[in-house]
């Protein structure tokens, strides 16, 4: 968040703009054409932007009123992220709470899984630039969004799956040798580690960089290329800022579902502090559900964002 608020400064110095506050640029012309609009008649025809314009009675260039009405047009497409977000930061939480839970050598550390997801990037990064990118020119940047949000949805329920196998494979008769001591939310206890191996998780992590390829690259050149060249800085800051909000959506999701669970389970939720007892899996298949519905509502407003992608003659397909 720090560093979206740095980088929301504007200061574009490549271009030779004068160092004026691109933020403060940004929403003194919606507060001057919202202004403004309220003492126009009814009838205008104009945008309330317009009337930002000194030649409607405003204090803004043109070119500054037009540079943020694109940024606006941007703001619909970049809050279908948030979900998208939701899901990915499970990678850092739910699926590392998930491998504590699981048969883990020594020698790999509970957090080591994560390097599944940055190594799959790494190689897949030749085969993008050479195979999938040129394969996929003819497509748009909306339906390959679409593709890394399906291809995320999967991730989840892959996880899904996997939590729902744990537990059946649970036994209580293990030998002492599998019973490990853990800490988790800051309690220590005495949980069952089950028989299934750490590596069955990986197919989940090389989804989500799957997903990252599609959605994170092709968010990113889109907000770049967007965006008017001196508001770069300011829409780049955007889509970090829709990263973070659902990050946080993800702890307040996380947190509401462990306290109704809890409540309507007579004292066992989904997520518990000993997941063997829990039901995991099903607050998996409800995150996912929230992206297959994120998904259907991008598909109704795709034709409309594509309209608007297509009013820069800067963006690149």
């Amino acid at each position: 968040m720090i560093a979206a608020t740095n980088g929301s400064s504007g200061i574009n110095a490549e271009y030779g703009v004068p160092q004026v506050n691109k933020t403060t640029l940004f929403f003194s012309v919606i507060k001057e054409g919202y202004k403004l609009s309220k003492v126009q008649s009814d009838d205008s025809n104009f945008d309330y932007l317009d009337l930002a314009k000194r030649e409607y009675g405003g204090n803004f260039h043109r070119e500054d009123v037009e540079a943020v009405k694109a940024l606006l047009r941007l703001i619909p497409i970049l809050s279908f992220y948030v979900i998208y977000f939701v899901l990915y930061s499970q990678m850092h939480t739910t699926f590392y709470i998930q491998g504590l839970f699981m048969k883990t050598p020594r020698y790999f550390p509970y957090a080591g899984a994560e390097a599944v997801n940055n190594l799959t990037i790494m190689l897949l990064i030749p085969l993008v630039i050479f195979v999938v990118y040129p394969a996929c020119r003819p497509l748009s940047p909306i339906l390959k969004t679409q593709i890394g949000f399906a291809v995320m949805a999967l991730a989840i329920v892959t996880a899904g799956i996997v939590e729902y196998f744990r537990i059946f494979f649970s036994d209580a008769t293990l030998n002492n040798a599998v019973m490990k001591e853990l800490h988790l939310f800051s309690r220590g206890g005495i949980h069952l580690v089950q028989s299934l191996e750490y590596y069955i998780r990986f197919p989940q992590y090389i989804l989500v960089a799957v997903s990252e390829v599609f959605v994170v690259i092709v968010g990113l050149k889109v907000t770049y290329f967007e965006a008017p060249k001196y508001f770069k800085s300011v829409a780049m800051s955007f889509f970090y800022a829709f990263n973070a909000l659902g990050t946080f959506v993800a702890a307040i999701i996380y947190l509401l579902t462990q306290v109704i669970t809890y409540y309507i389970g007579n004292g066992h939720g989904w997520i518990c502090q000993d997941l063997n007892v829990g039901k995991m899996h099903y607050y998996f298949y409800m995150i996912a559900g929230t992206m297959i519905v994120n998904m259907v509502l991008l598909c109704f407003k795709s034709s409309r964002f594509e309209d608007n992608l297509r009013k820069d003659h800067n963006l690149t397909r």
